[in-house]
């Protein structure tokens, strides 16, 4: 059970970060934090972003299309995983969330390789176990005709913690035996450029916030410039602080010589 001041600290939290808009690149970073202003065709809400709705400020969710006839997902678009993962009917643990019928498919195949993964997020670790395929996945109007994709066929309580139906990765991970789904947009010139954008909005359980791919909604940004900041690993969204604060205080600061990493994390 989450303490008290565990649940103020993620609220606030979440509050802190109402309003960002997360842009994370896939190709070549400049080096050290650079502040540049962009001019990106404007795009209101809607024509540049998806739709999210969220779950008491924690998960933040859209919908997800995947096989032919297409069977739908609420999915959570998070930036620290590689896969994706979709419960599949024969996982009798997933209990709270619909589950993906992989043989009512006509474009599904079973790449016969099974996957065991064990996850720790927060005070929730676990394992994931699941079938290794391949389907059409549609998201935002963009379709993949073979996209890499788990089937979970057992679980630790992660489907029954999260009631989103499933799990799309966004990480920067370049993985050929395993493309995520940003890669493939890319590889088949479905986006512009190697860019996502994300704006999770403040308001509980309602549908003010969105995702973009290939663009970012410039009526979010306003006037205000984007500070680019290089990403320290090959595989995560991860950054350079050098202190963190909330609430006007000062939470964390390091020392001149010592540097701290942040994973930019969005689930």
């Amino acid at each position: 059970t989450q303490s008290t001041w565990d649940y103020k600290y993620q609220k606030r939290i979440k509050k802190m970060y109402a309003f960002l808009l997360l842009l994370l690149f896939l190709g070549t970073f400049t080096q050290g934090a650079v502040k540049i202003t962009l001019h990106p065709r404007p795009k209101s809400l809607g024509a540049s972003g998806m739709i999210l709705r969220n779950r008491n400020l924690v998960e933040y969710f859209g919908r997800m299309q995947i096989g032919l006839p297409a069977q739908s997902f609420d999915v959570i678009f998070d930036t620290s995983l590689d896969w994706t993962w979709l419960p599949n009917n024969y996982c009798q643990d997933c209990h709270y969330c619909p589950k993906y019928y992989p043989y009512q498919s006509n474009t599904y195949k079973d790449l016969n390789k099974k996957i065991v993964f064990k996850y720790s997020t927060g005070e929730l670790e676990g394992y994931i176990k699941g079938d290794l395929s391949l389907d059409g996945v549609t998201i935002d109007k963009r379709t993949i005709p073979n996209q890499h994709f788990l089937g979970v066929v057992d679980e630790a309580q992660l489907f029954n913690e999260y009631r989103s139906s499933g799990f799309v990765g966004m990480s920067k991970k370049n993985d050929p035996d395993n493309p995520s789904f940003m890669m493939n947009l890319r590889k088949l010139n479905l986006i512009e450029s190697n860019v996502f954008a994300i704006k999770l909005s403040s308001v509980a359980n309602d549908e003010g916030s969105e995702i973009s791919f290939g663009e970012y909604n410039q009526d979010v940004i306003g006037s205000n410039a984007i500070i680019w900041e290089k990403s320290q690993t090959n595989d995560r969204w991860m950054v350079n602080i050098q202190s963190v604060s909330y609430t006007h205080l000062r939470a964390h600061e390091t020392e001149a010589d010592l540097v701290c990493r942040l994973l930019l994390d969005k689930k």
